[in-house]
């Protein structure tokens, strides 16, 4: 029932199995030994009318066993039998090797402990033997309601933690503080009045089970009994709640008695619609499908957080008793941290709180971040020793979910049992990105998230291994971790007041550029021969690793050359000026050569990747249109240049915004042919590019040449910079103010 996208398999090989039995049902030893696609349907449909039902019955008719035991099964009665591989007796594997083992707590029990949420990662399932457990035709069901937190909290860790707790145990939480708690005993029905009260909940013309319960809420409680399957699969008809949202009028008597039959989809079948690219991208930033699991002791605060960052109801609430598992043997799901007094063996009361539709900011037509809400929840169940269950997306990094589940003993088992090369990591199943998805973005020169969310899909489909569907999961990913909807202006003024100015090394000319070249922007710089393009990155490079309070960025610089006018000599006379050591200063420049424009956008590659690895405040490429006009010529090369040239540019800019470097390209100058324009114009020269380079550029600043060694710097285009004009001037120390 997993809401993911399975794109992890695109690089794995498939096979295909029929393993749908029931193999055998031992009543001596009460147990029953099934394939793992068996599912609640089926099991129910053969146990109950033998008297038996699993300890642990699952309430979703479709949900198979390999999918429980891998994952996580739980149901009403977990609050006493625990998760449903606790009920496990033996498993059967077929290992990364071919071999087939078998495994339970006193045979290769290693493995047996790692099993339970390693997803399928460390062998094939083959069969497994599971406990069962007599029952009765009927569920006695009585119905609780409850009108504050406060009063459910206490009632139902009261109900958990007696001597005698009821067998099935059950909250649907309505609102933050209204909910009903369902108390459940197996029963015979046999008087008159028992029969009164029978209530077939399951069939197609039946209100759907959680509104019915709802209706306590008003009526104050009661009871009833339920035929044992209607209520093992009280859920499916409705989805629990979530065939509201496909069908708003499911439920209306009218639909009901004329179209009920018809039953809920599959959610095989809903799938085929749901995760399509677009459909999994909106239904990321619009809804919600989680659970949790974390301590009983927590209830208030954990149902007071999903109002907060959900305000999504009904929520499901199941309580579960987690076990201490023997020393050594802990596998991924971490132990409880203050098991019951007492207790043998050891335990401590959790509970699973599910969330699954469209939250209310959204229902409401408002502002809903996605991103934060689920990554508030996810560091609220780290921080109470809590689990996610991975059904469900996932917002963590890969440090973040291995500080969630403990790894140990899992990545022991991986190499014991031949799991490493053969099954992927439960990380890599989880994210639906592996470390071979990994390795080819760092290769293309991804080394950031926010690199991956501002790439085209068609740029990720050029990369050697990426599948449409495999670039569509790393963009959805990639968007639940970086903003890309709206903001209001107030917001990105906030975001802008981060950005840094540095210092040019003239006063005059910091002034006109309102305190100096901006981070996280492109400034380009163009002008005739002996305009001090290169003297200005020259300094800019020192200037660049000054503290902030004296006009600098904090950061290295990275200098591309495309012409050879790069001086060392040159950076040690300005380090000289501002007190810096000589040494640490060029230690803290990375230059390269760029031969040609392919070179020179390769080098770009090896910039993101070094940005990622450490601090840097400022790119120069000196100059950007250099090696174009060499490696292109004529007209007929013209449309290859310009987009050649629009991927370089889209590369500069998407390293400014990720790492908000400020980037300084210089570029040359060429004389204006047209007559009528230079008739208008004091000075006929354009930059060259064009288009695509006027566009890419944030500042545009035009230098020319002044009186002796002083220069002017003219503002030629700025999106919040008013044309201006400053003097400065080219010194044995670099660009400063001049002096007469």
């Amino acid at each position: 029932m997993s809401t993911r996208s399975a794109t992890f398999k695109d690089d794995c090989s498939r096979i295909s199995i029929n393993l749908h039995d029931i193999i055998h049902v031992d009543t001596v030893n009460q147990l029953v030994k099934v394939e793992p696609l068996v599912d609640m349907g089926q099991i129910t449909a053969h146990l109950v009318p033998l008297g038996w039902s699993l300890a642990v019955m699952v309430e979703m008719e479709d949900l198979t066993v390999g999918g429980l035991l891998m994952g996580v099964g739980l149901e009403v009665n977990s609050h006493i039998f625990g998760l449903m591989f606790e009920t496990v007796e033996r498993y059967e594997l077929v290992l990364g090797d071919g071999s087939l083992v078998t495994c339970s707590r006193t045979e290769n029990a290693d493995l047996f402990h790692a099993l339970p949420m390693s997803h399928g990662t460390l062998g094939f399932l083959v069969s497994a033997e599971l406990k069962i457990i007599p029952c009765k035709p009927y569920m006695h069901l009585t119905y609780e309601p409850c009108y504050t937190l406060d009063e459910m909290a206490d009632k139902v860790t009261e109900y958990c933690e007696s001597d005698n707790p009821p067998s099935f145990l059950e909250v649907t939480v309505y609102s933050k503080e209204t909910s009903v708690i369902m108390l459940g005993e197996f029963a015979d029905v046999k008087t008159a009045e028992q029969k009164a009260k029978v209530n077939s909940v399951n069939h197609w013309w039946k209100p759907w089970f959680y509104k019915h319960v709802e209706g306590f809420l008003e009526s104050g409680g009661g009871d009833e009994y339920i035929p044992l399957r209607h209520y093992f699969h009280r859920h499916t008809r409705s989805i629990f709640w979530k065939l509201e949202e496909l069908v708003p009028f499911g439920n209306h008597p009218l639909y009901r008695y004329l179209l009920g039959w018809l039953g809920a989809p599959k959610i095989a079948f809903l799938k085929l619609f749901t995760h399509t690219p677009e459909i999994r991208r909106r239904a990321i930033e619009t809804a919600v499908y989680q659970d949790v699991i974390v301590p009983m002791r927590t209830i208030r605060e954990t149902v007071i957080l999903f109002h907060e960052e959900f305000e999504f109801y009904p929520l499901l609430f199941y309580p579960v008793k987690l076990f201490v598992q023997p020393d050594g043997y802990q596998g991924l799901i971490r132990n409880p941290t203050q098991p019951k007094e007492g207790s043998n063996p050891p335990w401590e009361m959790y509970f699973d709180l599910g969330v699954y539709g469209i939250p209310g900011p959204i229902k409401r037509g408002e502002k809903w971040d996605c991103n934060k809400a689920n990554r508030a929840m996810e560091k609220f169940t780290r921080d109470n020793t809590g689990m996610q269950l991975m059904y469900a997306d996932t917002w963590q990094t890969k440090e973040e979910f291995e500080e969630m589940f403990d790894h140990t003993l899992y990545r022991k088992c991986r190499e014991k049992y031949h799991a490493v090369g053969a099954f992927p990591e439960v990380w890599d199943k989880q994210s639906g990105l592996g470390a071979a998805d990994v390795k080819k973005l760092r290769e293309a020169g991804f080394y950031t998230v926010e690199s991956v969310a501002y790439t085209p899909k068609k740029q990720l489909l050029n990369i050697k291994g990426i599948s449409e569907a495999k670039a569509d999961k790393i963009l959805a990913e990639a968007s639940k971790l970086v903003h890309l909807g709206f903001m209001t202006a107030t917001e990105f003024h906030l975001k802008r007041a981060d950005l840094m100015s540095i210092s040019t090394g003239s006063k005059d000319l910091d002034q006109l550029l309102g305190g100096g070249i901006e981070t996280g922007s492109i400034t380009e710089i163009f002008g005739e021969f002996r305009t001090g393009k290169s003297q200005l990155c020259h300094t800019l490079a020192v200037t660049c690793q000054l503290p902030s309070e004296m006009g600098g960025g904090e950061g290295k610089c990275i200098y591309i050359d495309t012409e050879g006018t790069f001086r060392p000599n040159r950076l040690l006379s300005i380090a000289a000026r501002y007190g810096l050591d000589g040494d640490e200063v060029l230690d803290n420049v990375v230059y390269a050569r760029a031969y040609n424009s392919d070179h020179q956008s390769a080098l770009l590659i090896q910039a993101s990747a070094m940005m990622a690895e450490s601090r840097f405040s400022l790119l120069i490429v000196d100059s950007a249109m250099a090696l174009y006009r060499t490696d292109y010529s004529g007209r007929g090369e013209l449309s290859a240049r310009q987009m050649h040239l629009a991927r370089f540019l889209r590369m500069l800019l998407r390293l400014a915004d990720e790492f908000g470097v400020a980037v300084v390209i210089t570029n040359q100058v060429v004389a204006q042919v047209d007559g009528g324009m230079a008739m208008f114009n004091a000075d006929p020269k354009k930059p060259i590019g064009g288009n695509i380079m006027a566009h890419a550029s944030t500042t545009r600043l035009y230098l020319r040449k002044g009186r002796g060694e002083n220069r002017v710097c003219k503002i030629y285009d700025s999106p919040c910079l008013p044309e201006a004009e400053a003097v400065f001037a080219i010194n044995d120390d670099g660009i400063g103010d001049p002096k007469d």
